[in-house]
């Protein structure tokens, strides 16, 4: 797909569950997407960090309900270096720490659902993304 596309503008469809779609499915190339071209990725702990316009940091773009430290109070690498050691951090990265159906579902390692809107629907940041309409393997054999 990546191929096909090469040159062509990208598009960052903010929705996790594109991976497991597009895994179910049988994508050529499956591993090389996701790992270099995918943009869908739950941003949560991830690649890059969120900062608003006062200086503070935050887990996504879409989660301004938790502050993770300031830019204004170190630099800029200092301040990335920090936010990889931090205890919420090294918890979302974990995906063991998933609850509910993210917690059992064979695709939480690609997938994992959105953080943000598990926090905002059930109080947990750990807990299932309401959202998905996935059924995991485990649930459907039982």
């Amino acid at each position: 797909m990546s191929i096909k596309y090469k040159g062509k503008p990208d598009v960052n469809v903010y929705c996790p569950f594109y991976a497991r779609i597009a895994k179910q499915r049988g994508m050529t190339n499956f591993d090389e997407w996701f790992n270099n071209f995918f943009l869908g990725k739950c941003a949560i702990a991830g690649k890059y960090m969120s900062v608003i316009e006062n200086g503070d940091i935050i887990p996504c773009s879409f989660n301004d309900h938790i502050r993770l430290g300031n830019v204004k109070n170190k630099n800029l690498k200092q301040t990335w270096v920090e936010l990889q050691t931090k205890e919420l951090t090294l918890k979302l990265r974990n995906k063991s720490n998933l609850k509910g159906k993210c917690g059992i579902c064979e695709f939480n390692e690609i997938c994992g659902g959105c953080r943000t809107r598990a926090q905002m629907y059930t109080g947990d940041i750990f807990e299932s993304d309401p959202s998905c309409a996935y059924i995991p393997k485990s649930l459907r054999e039982n």
